[in-house]
């Protein structure tokens, strides 16, 4: 009977070693998820930051260029203006000749 009891006893242990094996499977799975999910949300803060970095600095890019653009075609428009000037009498006195003929 000694046998019976002693294999009862050893069984009771496994099962709760087989239990306590299960609930820290449990654990480790999930603290493997939450630190899953802690990586993929820092990865996503990261790629966040990265792409505000990235618009910030083709806005400040196209901003130069921008400038650039607006300082070239103001120096166009003044020349063309200067040009435009100096020719204005040329062509009245042109103009005035050809009606005088």
């Amino acid at each position: 009977m000694k046998e019976i009891e002693h294999i009862k006893m050893v069984e009771d242990e496994i099962v709760k070693e087989v239990e306590k094996a299960r609930k820290n499977a449990d654990k480790t799975i999930s603290d493997a998820s939450s630190e899953k999910e802690k990586i993929i949300e820092k990865r996503i803060k990261l790629a966040e930051s990265k792409k505000e970095q990235m618009i910030e600095k083709a806005k400040k890019e196209a901003e130069s260029e921008k400038t650039k653009i607006i300082s070239e075609s103001e120096k166009e428009v003044k020349e063309v203006e200067t040009k435009g000037k100096k020719n204005l009498s040329k062509a009245v006195d042109m103009l005035l000749k050809n009606l005088n003929g």
